[in-house]
């Protein structure tokens, strides 16, 4: 009796879950195609939370516009203090909103230990060829290296992506994300040229963040996926009905992954910083002369 009940409740419908449960932690690190995955988990009926909020094609970034910036401030803290609890006021918060499925960052930087808050809920470790993710995680997260550290004045710009990397805030924790990933060059100011150690670190990390979840989930929670495989692998996995339309493939952030090589983009950004100090300077040396013309009058 007992064990049918379980097996009934495992494979019940999205919607029949008691509200307020975490189901689904996906703890593949950023750019394993996470976007994607969050597409699906909601066209699947899970109610999904892609990384802070930003998605814009997903449901609670218009429902909860509030959780962008409580989740980064909140991660922030998290990260510089190395401690999961500081997010647990935010993830009670997220729970009464009935979320069901955690993606990408922060959650994926915590995902053994929200296995131990969640031993019930399913882990999603999204892979792909460490080389092709190296690129792409480096196309994304340079931005992080553009602004320079406190005391530095922040923007006040939250919203929307990816003007958010001129947000203090949300740039300390993309740089404190990339630390413990070992990918610290990328993201630290001022942007400069990576040397292979530079990137042989980050690829272990890569490597490193996987061998530590599959040594802390049990198997029967845990499907290591790469999102080529399709709706199968994970509808088997998650036990509900494989549907009749395409899995979902999506890179709303595509507009920032400039395809160009570390030394045009190391010009660029240099040559940027050069046109706002010229700005800077004139901007100043108008406010002088005036005063100066203000005193001789």
């Amino acid at each position: 009796m007992a064990l049918a009940l379980l097996t009934a409740l495992l494979l019940a419908p999205v919607s029949a879950w008691p509200s307020g449960q975490i189901r689904v932690i996906a703890a593949g690190v950023s750019r394993t195609s996470t976007q994607s995955l969050s597409l699906a988990l909601t066209r699947l009926g899970y109610k999904t939370l892609h990384a802070e909020g930003f998605h814009p094609k997903i449901p609670l970034y218009k429902e909860a516009p509030e959780l962008v910036d409580m989740v980064t401030k909140a991660a922030l803290k998290s990260l510089q203090a190395e401690d999961f609890n500081v997010l647990l006021p935010v993830l009670a918060h997220i729970e009464r909103l009935n979320v069901t499925a955690l993606v990408d960052i922060p959650w994926s930087a915590y995902g053994v230990e929200l296995h131990e808050k969640y031993p019930n809920a399913k882990i999603i470790l999204t892979v792909r060829d460490k080389h092709s993710w190296f690129q792409s995680y480096w196309e994304h997260f340079r931005w992080g290296a553009i602004l320079p550290p406190p005391p530095f004045p922040s923007f006040p710009i939250t919203q929307p992506f990816p003007l958010t990397v001129l947000y203090q805030p949300f740039v300390q924790y993309w740089r404190l994300v990339s630390q413990r990933l070992q990918c610290t060059a990328i993201t630290s100011f001022p942007p400069r040229m990576l040397s292979r150690k530079d990137k042989q670190d980050c690829l272990d990390g890569f490597e490193m963040h996987i061998e530590r979840l599959k040594n802390a989930v049990p198997l029967e929670s845990l499907l290591i996926y790469n999102i080529r495989e399709g709706w199968d692998p994970l509808c088997r996995f998650l036990g509900v009905p494989v549907p009749d339309f395409p899995f979902p493939r999506e890179d709303s952030y595509s507009m920032i992954h400039w395809k160009v090589g570390p030394v045009i983009f190391l010009v660029v950004v240099y040559l940027f910083y050069g046109l706002v100090l010229l700005l800077l300077h004139f901007i100043l040396t108008f406010q002088l002369r005036k005063l100066w013309r203000q005193k001789r009058d």
